[in-house]
């Protein structure tokens, strides 16, 4: 168990480093803030409509995950990638140090996931050269401008 929740973290990090945001058409948080637009335009402003709004987000919210990894469970490691995906919209690390530039971070980032051993059944992990092609274009995106996430410059 607690091997496989240490996969879906690092590969939900390892995915939003590599390829940042996903298009808004299937990021999971867009749709948890369109289910919260067409709620809001049904529930009474008061606390009790902002508690039942907040009950059925969360309720939709887990259930919804909870679906699609066990969807996935007829594939081989397709609940895995599904897992990582939802939690990877959880966050944005791509997206921070691109507005930020904590450029050093990022190269704490990627050495740790490329750290030997890191990843079961592999001694080098991530491969040395993807690890400097990585840094690179993160050098690269900042410098050419890069200010906002990929999706919200959509």
């Amino acid at each position: 168990m607690i091997a496989e929740s240490l996969a879906v973290f690092l590969l939900a990090a390892a995915y939003d480093i590599l390829l940042g945001e996903p298009p808004a058409k299937v990021h999971p948080v867009v749709w948890i803030g369109r289910l919260i637009t067409f709620l809001r335009t049904k529930a009474k402003p008061s606390k009790a409509g902002g508690i039942a709004l907040a009950i059925i987000v969360i309720a939709a919210t887990v259930l919804s995950g909870h679906l699609m990894v066990r969807a996935a469970g007829y594939v081989p490691l397709l609940p895995l990638l599904v897992s990582a995906y939802l939690l990877k919209s959880t966050f944005a690390i791509k997206c921070l140090l691109e507005v930020s530039g904590l450029h050093p971070l990022a190269h704490i980032l990627l050495s740790t996931l490329c750290a030997p051993g890191l990843w079961p059944g592999s001694r080098s992990g991530l491969q040395g050269h993807q690890h400097h092609g990585l840094h690179d274009r993160l050098q690269d995106q900042r410098s050419q401008g890069a200010g906002l996430c990929r999706s919200e410059a959509r």
